[in-house]
């Protein structure tokens, strides 16, 4: 790691979204919430983009995404009336974002691996 990359680790930020997430009450639970909850994420994610920082944009949206797929195996299912295509729509727009900061095919690759053992049939739908 240079001096100039910051250690930004998948699992510390998917579990620091997915306890913001389980915050949120009955009446906070709905997309447009966890929208609302999710725009300092993914402004984070661009600054890395602006940064010059691909490696930890990727970690940053690889943490997202899992902390999304946690909060939506473990408790958004469990939720009477949340649109379950609601987190896939989101997660979907992560990956836009992330791909808009063009990775690198390593990136790629690493992403593709890390989705594939983490997300399992959740994540197919977006590599």
């Amino acid at each position: 790691m240079t001096s100039s990359q910051i250690d930004v680790d998948p699992q510390v930020v998917a579990a620091a979204l997915y306890d913001t997430l389980t915050q949120l009450t009955g009446d906070e639970f709905e997309e447009s919430t966890v929208q609302k909850v999710l725009e300092s994420s993914i402004e984070a994610l661009k600054l890395f983009h602006q940064s010059g920082k691909p490696v930890e944009a990727r970690q940053w949206c690889l943490g997202l995404l899992l902390g999304l797929y946690r909060f939506d195996t473990q408790i958004a299912s469990q939720r009477a009336g949340w649109p379950s295509e609601a987190l896939n729509n989101l997660a979907e727009a992560i990956v836009f974002e992330w791909k808009n900061g063009a990775p690198s095919k390593d990136d790629m690759a690493a992403a593709i691996v890390f989705i594939e053992e983490h997300l399992g049939e959740w994540g197919k739908r977006l590599v």
